[in-house]
């Protein structure tokens, strides 16, 4: 048959009929046949149902049916659901239990919302059938899709929230989306309430029969008889940009405490505090902006503005980092520091602002407070193990329990027995909402795909074929030697390097780093074990293999001495500092799984040596024809960009920025940076020289650096440079533009080279929380 789509209809038993005609086109095997005849019942329901001809013979024909000279192609069949809003959910769980997965309609036959029941859509967010097959876009431009994953778990609504008005203290108006959040973290600090009639509560408390209390957990829906462990506090994972800080202070300064004296807990008794301690990216450390002139009172404690650990008490909110509460764990393991650290107390209240999802419950749980509040855009990024290390962190009882959370919560999700589990224990304990509930401007996200010129092309066809070389030759050795997989990791890398240099990436004034050798490898030293950790972490694949936390530049070690360095084993075992450093299970942990555990070293990188060139002088001397095709366009989209509007350029590679710096300087174009160099103060400086000069236009980003905490609203434009492994670190950094303050419609602009490394390697996250690398 030539038609490319064969509209069909359902008859009931199993019968297809093509539309038109009163002949069955085909059969459905019972069980389908089944499950669509039950869904036809409703009478609201509609079905558009047709099949598309494949390439493929079809593999199973009943015997006595086939005629001479029948057709026996395959064919595969699509059936688009159509109905009511109030029925979407039903069909979903009773799709969910046949074991069946709704996927993304194509060929809509009508132009309606959509909706998948099994991964909800966004709040006020319309989405409309023909707008699922739009592939109209020019070659050189695509679209991009921005969507996150834990939002699929939330119910994304809050018309059931209240508002509750921010507290005379707050100086900055609330929108409604933080009034309503600040309602559900006020309840959320007042504990489990045990009330049967509330759907979010994951405990109720029960009478049984023989008149005896008993306390059943409504996702597990086990009875004990003792009160579980009391949980205040949560998860608020609006979007990024809603200004979820902001309301955090607004709860501390709603909430406050008095109490004092001690407190026994299982480390002997703490002295309790009234403060809340905020752990903070260092650009978050600024937040008295919110608050009226003596309200609250706050210090900061990191860096040189330490003080005295025994005056902390008497204010009301604590800013420390995340690199300073990884020193002050360190410090706290050394008998002789044991009390005079953070972990040294009882605060009311901690909270971990943008933190990373998985490292930071190993280096704050020893913390206690009588409040855990965790803010992250991002709750899951890879895994859902992401996710339970934010459980850990909060003390959920019992899924804090890795053990309980994977058996109870993760094997019912993933075999398909019970999917409702992780959503309930999700929306019980957080608040997640999209942009939708705020009028930001509009941001129009875009793909610019680009050509090498000849001369670059014929580099790279040169490199990718030396590579594939290499790649064969090593991939045809039994076993594959660590070294050959560090060696494949740094060919691959190289490619990514010519996509944003071109024929500069040669002229290199730096000596690259050295591939570690299988040779090297045998003989594990430290210096060999800090070359292959550079590898890996230019590569995107210095993975921690506890926490499946990804070091980067800027991320579990480098060059601040307060956060625990992470060690690698000669089998190329990788174990973050958090967890190298945390207690029993760590020590199990901190090496590989081979029955003689194989040597390992703390490593750490040089960012000089892997991302920065040794005479930044030497950048001024590049000549015009070797800047790369992706750096010329760079620089014709600042230029052609009109004079009011400011823009961010984003890149993973220090040296890329200093490329694209020198070429900012020919130019005669304004611009201030930012990158893992400089300091806390630097960035402040460099942020605030870009909100309030109009002289400055561009201002240069190191990704690690610009993921989180960083308001960059004066812009309304973003370049990325180059596509990063891990999809939600390109969000993060997007997001610091189009936030709560944007009053422009914003334009992100990503590069890729076409047929490259960046087309055909694409990083693709799954709702099951895994990351697939799908390689041409």
């Amino acid at each position: 048959m030539d038609a490319s789509m064969i509209p069909l209809d359902f008859v009931r038993p199993n019968q297809l009929h093509e539309i038109g005609r009163n002949s069955a086109f085909g059969e459905l095997n019972d069980r389908v046949a089944e499950i669509i005849s039950n869904i036809d019942m409703e009478q609201d329901i509609k079905f558009q149902i047709y099949c598309k001809a494949t390439n493929k013979r079809a593999s199973i024909i009943k015997k006595g049916t086939r005629k001479p000279g029948a057709n026996e192609l395959q064919y595969v069949m699509n059936a688009i659901i159509y109905g009511p809003e109030e029925l979407c959910d039903p069909v979903g769980e009773y799709l969910t239990k046949c074991g069946i997965c709704l996927q993304s309609p194509l060929l809509c036959d009508r132009d309606v919302p959509y909706q998948n029941p099994q991964v909800l859509c966004r709040a006020k967010e319309l989405v409309m059938t023909f707008t699922l097959q739009d592939n109209n876009f020019p070659t050189e431009v695509a679209k991009v899709d921005t969507s996150d994953k834990f939002s699929a778990l939330t119910s994304n609504v809050d018309d059931h929230l209240e508002v509750t008005e921010a507290p005379d203290a707050i100086v900055t108006s609330l929108y409604m989306h933080q009034k309503k959040a600040l309602t559900f973290m006020v309840k959320r600090e007042g504990g489990w309430q045990y009330d049967d009639s509330r759907d979010d509560d994951l405990w109720v408390k029960e009478i049984d029969e023989f008149g005896q209390v008993k306390y059943t957990n409504t996702i597990t829906e086990m009875s004990q008889s003792h009160e579980p462990l009391d949980s205040r506090g949560g998860l608020l994972a609006d979007q990024m940009g809603l200004g979820k800080s902001l309301t955090m202070i607004s709860l501390i300064a709603l909430i406050r405490c008095n109490v004092k004296g001690l407190i026994h807990t299982e480390q002997g008794p703490l002295r309790r505090l009234k403060s809340t301690l905020m752990v903070v990216p260092y650009s978050h450390a600024d937040r008295h902006r919110h608050l009226q002139p003596n309200t609250l009172t706050w210090t900061r404690y990191h860096g040189s503005q330490k003080r005295k650990i025994l005056s902390l008490g008497q204010f009301d909110i604590v800013i420390t980092t995340f690199e300073t509460l990884a020193g002050e764990q360190k410090k706290h393991l050394d008998s002789s520091h044991i009390k005079d650290t953070l972990f040294s107390y009882f605060w009311h209240r901690i909270v971990l602002d943008e933190g990373r999802a998985t490292a930071i419950a190993r280096a704050c749980c020893a913390i206690k407070a009588t409040s855990r509040w965790a803010i992250t855009g991002t709750p899951i990024q890879n895994r859902f193990s992401d996710f339970g290390s934010l459980l850990e962190f909060l003390q959920i009882s019992p899924f804090s329990n890795p053990k309980i959370f994977d058996k109870e919560v993760i094997k019912p999700w993933v075999k398909f027995e019970d999917r409702t589990r992780l959503k309930k224990l999700v929306n019980s304990i957080s608040l997640c909402r999209s942009k939708g509930v705020v009028d930001l401007p509009p941001r129009q996200d875009i793909i610019r795909n680009l050509k090498f010129n000849p001369e670059e092309q014929e580099l790279y066809n040169k490199v990718k074929e030396s590579t594939i070389t290499k790649l064969d030759t090593a991939l045809s050795s039994n076993p594959l030697h660590p070294g050959q997989y560090l060696n494949a990791l740094q060919w691959l890398n190289e490619l990514r390097l010519l996509c944003n240099h071109g024929l500069a990436h040669s002229k290199r004034p730096v000596v690259k780093p050295s591939e570690p050798s299988p040779e090297n490898i045998q003989v594990w030293t430290k210096g060999s074990a800090n070359k292959a950790f550079e590898t890996m972490v230019c590569a995107g694949e210095a993975q921690c293999s506890v926490c499946w936390e990804l070091l980067r530049d800027g991320a579990g070690g480098g060059q601040n001495a307060q956060v625990p360095k992470p060690h690698l084993t000669k089998c190329l075992t990788l174990i973050c500092g958090f967890c190298f450093k945390s207690s029993s299970r760590s020590k199990k942990a901190s090496t590989c799984s081979h029955s003689s555990p194989c040597k390992s070293f703390e490593v750490s990188w040089n960012l000089d040596s892997i991302s920065t060139p040794g005479i930044e002088g030497s950048l001024l001397a590049v000549q015009p024809e070797l800047v790369s095709t992706k750096l010329q366009t760079l620089v014709k989209d600042l230029q052609s960009s009109p004079n009011e509007e400011k823009s961010v350029v984003f890149s993973y590679w220090t040296f890329t920025l200093n490329l694209i710096e020198s070429l900012l300087r020919t130019k005669s174009i304004s611009y201030t940076r930012i990158d893992g160099r400089h300091s806390g103060a630097k960035r402040e400086e460099a942020i605030q020289k870009f909100q309030t000069d109009e002289l400055i236009q561009v201002i240069l980003v190191s990704i690690t650096c610009g993921g989180a905490g960083l308001d960059l609203t004066a812009a309304s434009i973003a370049y990325l440079i180059e596509p990063q492994w891990n999809p939600m670190m390109e969000e993060q950094a997007l997001c610091r533009i189009h936030r709560l303050g944007q009053r422009k419609a914003v334009k992100t602009i990503r590069y890729r080279i076409e047929n490259s490394f960046e087309q055909v390697c694409i990083p693709r996250a799954g709702i099951d929380g895994k990351q697939n690398l799908t390689m041409n």
